[in-house]
């Protein structure tokens, strides 16, 4: 007569890790998105896809920034290398009526 022996092994479903990326002033979340491959790269390799997923969100801004208001834009010099999709910005809000 053999024994049976029976082994259990739970799989569990690895871990996300979300992580909100948010662009600066006269960048896009495309254009952020692009610069921050190696960061990205980078955590996958710290953080092994056995164990965890990466979620990384790049929101894009919700307000239009003028060419006006770029530092140091010069309206007869050359062309902005961004298209105006490209150039977003956050606003905060200082003063809150109540």
């Amino acid at each position: 007569m053999s024994a049976s022996v029976s082994t259990s092994t739970t799989i569990s479903s690895p871990t996300t890790l979300k992580i909100l990326m948010l662009h600066g002033f006269t960048q896009s979340s495309s254009l952020f998105n692009a610069k921050t491959r190696a960061l990205h790269k980078a955590l996958t390799k710290a953080f092994p896809p056995t164990h965890y997923t990466l979620s990384l969100t790049y929101p894009c801004a919700p307000h239009k920034l003028p060419l006006a208001d770029i530092p140091d834009f010069n309206p007869g010099g050359p062309r902005h290398p961004h298209p105006r999709s490209a150039r977003r910005l956050w606003m905060v809000e200082t003063e809150r009526p109540y």
